[in-house]
């Protein structure tokens, strides 16, 4: 990565809640393709110990402070109702606060790689993901 300060969030909006996958040992797959690739995340997405999940409220929100912002919009099993759940979050005053989403550099990535894993094929969609929102950006 050329720019070694830019940071990156992630997070999952899902009905009534949010799910932030940390960079750290335990690391779900694709945010350790992320991490493999020189992906810098915040230091409130960065653990030492086992964590593989956070799940902060609205106002913890304000900790997903990086530079660019990745999120999937998973209702549940069904992907019909996403985008009616990524309407209603992105219109909350409390989402336009974030960093990321100031700047323009808030981006919905597809929930099949960042959300049910499967090998060397979503590693490559996340590489792709990385090569057009975060090195784009840079």
């Amino acid at each position: 990565m050329k720019d070694k300060d830019l940071t990156v969030s992630t997070v999952r909006l899902a009905p009534d809640r949010f799910v932030v996958f940390v960079d750290g040992p335990d690391a779900y797959a694709p945010y350790a393709v992320l991490h493999e690739a020189g992906v810098k995340r915040t230091a409130y997405e960065t653990v030492t110990d086992g964590t593989i999940v956070k799940r902060p409220d609205w106002e913890e929100l304000t900790n997903l402070d990086g530079d660019v912002l990745l999120y999937v919009s998973a209702s549940g099993f069904e992907s019909g109702p996403d985008d009616a759940l990524e309407k209603q979050v992105t219109e909350n005053p409390l989402w336009q606060l974030l960093p990321a989403v100031q700047a323009g550099r808030a981006h919905r990535v597809d929930r099949g790689p960042w959300q049910s894993f499967h090998g060397i094929s979503s590693a490559n969609r996340i590489l792709d993901d990385v090569e057009r929102y975060i090195l784009a950006d840079e």
